[in-house]
């Protein structure tokens, strides 16, 4: 079935090698004075294709659109497949207030598994921002890439090394990918076993459970990462979709994590250190760790690596030493990502493990119940659908208009598990879950507690 795979989507490929080009991306602000900002595009794209990063609509969300310019591609030296852009553009906002600033191009990549007809299919990013002229709405900075090769039939594992730039925090959630504001990708799947850690933003997917779902190719899906000043309060909203390519590769990587919160909590009190020790192994001769951190605490950590003998196998061992002093104390933890690559540098897979750094023995606040999708189906003024989130019963109201208009209810995975007239349902026999609410060409997201 893996290989039939294979061969079919070479075959769309090479028939559409005119219509392949985005893989994923994400949008940035960097404050440059008041409401003058430097907005960036950030892009992947295929190599492979002859389109080009042009002619796109970049909408500031104050009513001006920009279109962008044809930009070359510099290739990501960790795949030759893959190219990044990124282009960026002074914008002053005409006063203070939110604006969802949106990007929108023609070519999505071809042969994405989990959205159907991908080659056909616009690509769509946001970041929705609170601006204020006297306060800096600047977007956090990651220090890894949104796209991993990783191996079928095992645990993937992918860390955003983000770090917050004004002092406060940011938090995770998965999102939906869209062709359009409000408007999904066609035929959007979801995993069951995805799922993002809300404090430190580890993307894991242990697709050995899913081989129902799970084939060699390329996989879009997408994050809410929010950041909140110091005092709790939400300056942004950025949607980064991120790919996952699976191989069919024997062995893959199997690390051995000494530390078993479930959000990599290490705290080392001031003037203490602490020393933790990963173990890689692989069936491939070729291993590596690296590391990323927040700027702030480089000098308190001391990272090596070396190669040792495990149960007659060798493996590479990442010691990581964090060492707390006066100058890094703070409430909010620092996040620590190790990557972990294995086989040769032009087509290596990894696996990443993400910590966080605490200087100070706090509890991190609960996560809080999902709040109600702002985009929800009443903004078309013709169906409102409550509660969000619901429970046992769903109701409606709609215009007389369209009384015998049918809604229909979609589960994460795109299976479409209810179509209804009524106004209300029942939804008591349900799993929890994301689902998708349609309602003539307005779609929206909806939760199930």
């Amino acid at each position: 079935m893996k290989r039939l795979a294979i061969l079919c989507f070479a075959i769309i490929v090479q028939l559409s090698a005119q219509a392949t080009h985005i893989r994923c991306g994400y949008i940035s602000l960097k404050k440059i004075n008041g409401l003058t900002y430097a907005v960036t595009l950030t892009v992947y794209t295929n190599t492979g294709s002859q389109v080009r990063f042009d002619g796109g609509a970049l909408r500031f969300g104050d009513g001006i659109t920009h279109t962008t310019p044809r930009v070359e591609n510099t290739i990501l030296p960790i795949y030759p497949s893959v190219g990044i852009v990124e282009y960026s553009i002074e914008h002053t906002f005409p006063k203070n207030g939110e604006y969802t600033i949106s990007y929108w191009e023609r070519n999505l990549a071809a042969g994405i598994i989990n959205i159907n007809g991908s080659v056909n299919t616009p690509f769509y990013m946001q970041l929705k921002t609170t601006l204020i002229a006297e306060e800096d709405s600047s977007t956090p900075e990651f220090l890894t890439h949104p796209i991993l090769k990783s191996s079928t039939s095992q645990l993937y594992s992918f860390s955003n090394a983000a770090f917050e730039t004004q002092g406060g925090y940011l938090r995770y959630d998965l999102g939906l990918v869209y062709r359009d504001k409000n408007i999904l990708a066609p035929g959007l799947r979801i995993p069951k076993s995805l799922a993002v850690n809300y404090y430190n933003g580890t993307v894991t997917w242990d697709n050995k459970l899913e081989d129902d779902m799970v084939y060699v190719g390329e996989y879009l899906f997408a994050l809410n990462i929010y950041q909140f000043d110091a005092t709790g309060k939400l300056i942004n909203t950025i949607q980064r979709t991120f790919q996952i390519i699976l191989e069919d590769r024997e062995g893959g990587i199997q690390i051995s994590n000494p530390i078993q919160d479930l959000n990599g909590k290490i705290f080392v009190e001031n003037g203490e250190t602490k020393t933790v020790k990963l173990i890689m192994s692989s069936d491939a001769s070729e291993k590596d760790w690296s590391l990323v951190s927040h700027p702030a605490i480089e000098k308190n950590i001391d990272f090596v690596q070396y190669n040792s003998i495990v149960d007659s196998k060798q493996v590479r061992v990442a010691d990581i030493t964090l060492i707390s002093s006066p100058e890094i104390i703070r409430n909010e933890p620092y996040v620590i990502a190790l990557r972990a690559k294995s086989g040769p540098d032009f087509n290596p897979v990894y696996q990443d493990v993400s910590f966080l750094f605490f200087t100070k023995d706090i509890v991190l606040p609960p996560k809080p119940d999902p709040k109600p999708d702002p985009f929800i189906a009443s903004k078309s003024e013709t169906l409102v659908a409550y509660p969000n989130p619901f429970k046992d019963y769903l109701f409606f109201t709609k215009l007389p208009e369209d009384s015998n208009r049918q809604t229909q209810l979609y589960n994460q995975l795109g299976d479409n598990v209810m179509s209804t007239t009524e106004s209300t349902i029942d939804t008591s026999s349900l799993p929890t879950g994301f689902y998708i609410l349609r309602f003539g060409t307005i779609t929206t997201k909806l939760i199930k507690h």
